[in-house]
């Protein structure tokens, strides 16, 4: 099961391309241009790799199993499947071979020397004790000898081990594949009405349609709305990749510990059974030992800097990160340090995009009214107050509020098509539009719409805008809402 898990197992290449810098405070970004750090493929690499480090540890316990009934074959399948298995980390920063992931010289090829006395040096990485072992288990060869029942203890931690760590890939992949995905309609959404707006914007002045669907100030709200969904979906993303990447150093930590633990429990049967397997081992785990839990998080946060949203280049935790770390753990995915901090998370606030400004978007007026309904002469109820807004297409709206979210109208006159009479009598600001409702999917017959202002001040701009669209009737409107001559 093990060595087809190992084969199966894929290793995703980290994001291309260029990334945006972070946004200055208050700084507008492109809407849809901006691109953030997505870290998800070298998280999952990431994954992959300790998956690679549990399993070549694993593979390395059954065989000395195995070598409990058979002959030295065992160990020439473990070098070739140890070899094959082995991941490569990142070298210290600066090295001559580094590169963006790997980073590292093949295994086998580092300059780690072997003294006669045995000794090594003082501080290495995991790619160094990875190579170490490779060539240590060759002196194993001759050394077989019975202790299975022993070894059959140490092999279930590594399996639980290797087991909690792959389910957390697996929710982590799961979790990333869904809001790309989301983010990658949310994003066709917000091109699609950019381009709508666009069209919008262009005929606005040779269009007479009286369409409100095309109307660049309707546009612009469905616009906004398509485009706060999208932001919410990435900087749910961002702060979901945080979190993760912060998990992912006391993941690491966590297991490099278990790992330790556990081949130490590993030498000392091998060193009780066989003289020359216990010398063999106790240097494999003394050189493990001297790989430091936070060297191979340094390395791979120096070389990846660019694209991860933790790194001292993407934002500055002030230290906050490391006072949490001893509250994280492998099963433990839920931290959320520095998260709400990042300067990649926007709002709507700061994002700009074509034609965000341009003046056949912007409502002539907007506010709120009373309004009194009526059809065939009868009242059909009391006023009530609504949103309302006149574009310069010239439709007057009805929205259910002011909000964004509330992109479709419960109104729309045409105002070029309407009748329209005003006037003020006993501290009634009250004016009425006579025409078809265009928000109806069919058209409806022509109502008569009577509506109230706050003021006296209310009552003018609302005319003063409403006039310039139609001829009004002088007259006024009674209390009860119908017309006065």
């Amino acid at each position: 099961m093990i060595n087809s898990l190992l084969h199966s197992r894929k290793t995703v290449s980290p994001q291309s391309g260029e990334v945006s810098p972070p946004p200055q405070l208050g700084q507008a970004t492109d809407l849809t241009g901006f691109e953030f750090p997505d870290s998800s493929s070298l998280l999952n690499d990431r994954f992959n790799k300790y998956l690679q480090l549990i399993t070549t540890l694993q593979i390395y316990t059954e065989t000395q199993l195995k070598i409990a009934y058979d002959s030295m074959k065992h160990y020439e399948g473990l070098n070739k499947q140890a070899v094959s298995s082995m991941p490569n980390f990142e070298t210290n920063a600066g090295g001559a071979d580094s590169t963006l992931v790997s980073g590292s010289q093949k295994i086998g090829q580092e300059n780690v020397s072997e003294g006669n006395d045995g000794n090594s040096p003082t501080q290495i990485d995991l790619n160094n004790f990875l190579s170490i072992m490779r060539r240590r288990f060759g002196n194993d060869l001759s050394n077989t000898t019975t202790y299975h029942n022993k070894l059959q203890m140490i092999l279930p931690k590594l399996k639980s081990l290797g087991e909690q760590v792959e389910k957390n890939q697996k929710e982590f992949v799961q979790t990333a594949n869904i809001e790309q995905k989301d983010i990658t309609v949310l994003r066709e959404h917000s091109n699609k009405s950019l381009h709508q707006l666009s069209n919008s914007v262009q005929d606005f002045k040779t269009s007479k349609d009286a369409d409100y669907k095309k109307d660049p100030y309707l546009v612009k709200r469905n616009l906004l709305k398509d485009a706060t969904l999208q932001l919410s979906s990435e900087n749910n993303r961002i702060e979901f990749l945080i979190n993760t990447e912060n998990q992912m150093h006391a993941t690491e930590t966590k297991i490099l510990v278990d790992l330790k633990n556990i081949f130490n429990q590993l030498s000392e049967l091998v060193n009780s059974q066989y003289t020359q397997l216990a010398q063999n081992s106790i240097y494999l785990n003394t050189n493990f030992d001297k790989v430091s839990e936070d060297l191979e998080w340094n390395n791979f946060l120096t070389k990846n800097s660019k694209f991860l949203l933790t790194s001292p280049t993407n934002f500055n935790t002030d230290g906050s990160l490391n006072e949490g770390m001893s509250e994280l753990s492998i099963s433990n995915t839920q931290s959320t340090l520095g998260a709400k901090n990042s300067p990649f998370m926007r709002s709507i606030d700061q994002v700009t995009f074509p034609n965000y400004d341009n003046p056949v978007t912007r409502p002539l007026i907007e506010g709120v009214l009373q309004k009194k309904e009526k059809t065939l002469g009868l009242i059909s109820g009391g006023y009530k107050s609504r949103y309302y807004a006149i574009s310069p297409k010239g439709f007057f709206y009805e929205f259910p509020a002011r909000d964004v979210d509330a992109t479709t109208p419960t109104l729309a006159l045409y105002l070029p098509d309407c009748e329209v009479k005003g006037g003020v009598q006993r501290g009634n600001f009250k004016f009425s539009i006579r025409g078809k409702d265009h928000s109806n999917l069919a058209p409806s017959i022509r109502k008569r719409y009577v509506f109230q202002a706050s003021s006296d001040g209310d009552y003018n701009q609302w005319w003063s805008i409403i006039s310039q669209f139609v001829n009004s009737t002088s007259g006024v409107i009674s209390s009860d809402g119908s017309d006065v001559e």
